[in-house]
């Protein structure tokens, strides 16, 4: 029967037919669709309903706790403020000390070079003395230089005993 009306119906009749079905469809999806959308905006409402709660949970539960680790938190920066200070006036104290230790050193230093000078050149001060000649005078800079280093040498050696 059904061969049979797909034959009895015209091209014109089968267009309005498949309007008219296409139709059916849409209005039926049209209701589907709309109750889809009214139930994500219930869940929606229900939603901010469930956060606005939270929030206010949160609000009333957090604002002594945060109160309290905000006042603990500037107790705790105040103290290595005053921990800071104090470090950084005794860093500046030992840099104080270190720049007085340097400078005895270099001294210590230039004092000793002044011996070691005075003891391999020191004769050729007096007037009797007759001035060294050229090989003379680069032989003694050589020994002085000699000298100096093996002091230095000696005195790094000390350093690093006393260090370890």
């Amino acid at each position: 029967m059904s061969i049979h009306i797909a034959n009895a119906l015209t091209l014109p009749e089968w267009s309005v037919l498949i309007n008219a079905l296409i139709a059916a469809l849409m209005v039926g999806y049209g209701f589907w669709i709309r109750a889809v959308v009214s139930q994500q905006l219930k869940l929606k409402d229900a939603t901010i309903e469930s956060l606005k709660a939270d929030i206010s949970r949160l609000k009333e539960d957090a604002a002594p706790k945060i109160a309290k680790a905000y006042r603990e938190m500037k107790e705790h920066a105040e103290e290595m403020t005053g921990e800071v200070a104090e470090l950084q006036k005794k860093i500046q104290a030992q840099v104080e000390r270190n720049e007085v230790v340097q400078l005895l050193a270099e001294a210590s230093g230039l004092n000793l070079g002044e011996r070691i000078l005075i003891e391999r050149l020191g004769r050729f001060l007096d007037v009797k003395e007759k001035p060294p000649t050229q090989w003379e005078l680069r032989q003694l800079i050589s020994e002085t230089s000699d000298a100096i280093s093996e002091e230095t040498h000696a005195r790094l050696i000390k350093a690093r005993k006393l260090l370890d």
